[in-house]
């Protein structure tokens, strides 16, 4: 974005010394124009130097037309300076605007990457290998380029995703039905699931499974709390299926 308002900035600049200097060029060539014709016209190169009072007002109302397109010329010539000066600072705010907005994305991201790796690192059976960080922070903002730091619906959207795969899996196992809580299908859910938020989880015998994905929880409830407070994201549901 910085790029191309930088393209279109000086491009406004180019477009704008350009048109003051074919006005200019053309009020000056008008005026030399009109000047040769009224010499000519009028054989003013026959009469004597004077600098009376009565020659200068004669030699004023005689260049008078000139006089005006130059007077002309370098109103418009101010016009144009004062539109594209106003274009220009504009542009120029723009680009500060989008500067800072991109420098608070970097810190920002930064920030998350490093809280989330901290996080990781706290974590036995998790490491940065299976989590996307980068992803995850795409997805959970994904218009920080603009300096807008609100989660994202999508973002919100995936961890309800993640959600009704715990509260399926609760209802499953309080059902008396025969197909009631089956652990490969719970575990095949969440790992689409996880897959969807940038976490990757293999398939693992039932116990290891519970452990990882408790730690998975975990991981996304601190990142929630602490990133998402201006607009919560509340707590996973608790497991009743384990």
């Amino acid at each position: 974005m910085n790029s191309t308002i930088n393209w279109i900035r000086r491009r406004g600049l180019q477009t704008l010394f350009f048109s003051l200097a074919v006005v200019i060029s053309l009020g000056l060539l008008l005026s030399i124009i009109s000047v040769s014709w009224t010499v000519f016209n009028k054989s003013l190169w026959r009469q004597s130097f004077c600098l009376s009072s009565d020659c200068i007002k004669s030699t004023k109302d005689l260049f008078a037309g000139s006089i005006d397109v130059l007077d002309v010329f370098s109103k418009i010539s101010a016009w144009i300076a004062t539109v594209g000066g106003i274009v220009v600072a504009l542009l120029s705010y723009i680009n500060s605007t989008a500067a800072t907005a991109f420098g608070n994305h970097v810190s920002h991201s930064k920030i998350f990457y490093d809280y989330l790796t901290a996080e990781i690192g706290k974590r036995d059976r998790l490491n940065l290998s299976s989590v996307d960080i980068y992803r995850i922070y795409a997805l959970a903002f994904e218009n920080s380029r603009l300096g807008v730091m609100q989660v994202s619906m999508k973002y919100r959207g995936r961890m309800r995703g993640v959600a009704k795969v715990i509260d399926d899996s609760n209802a499953l196992i309080q059902s008396a039905s025969v197909d009631g809580f089956r652990f490969k299908d719970h575990q095949h859910r969440l790992i689409i699931a996880l897959a969807d938020l940038g976490i990757k989880l293999t398939t693992q015998p039932r116990i290891d499974f519970f452990e990882v994905e408790e730690e998975v929880f975990g991981l996304l409830d601190a990142l929630n709390n602490v990133f998402c407070s201006e607009d919560p994201i509340g707590p996973l549901p608790q497991r009743n299926y384990r």
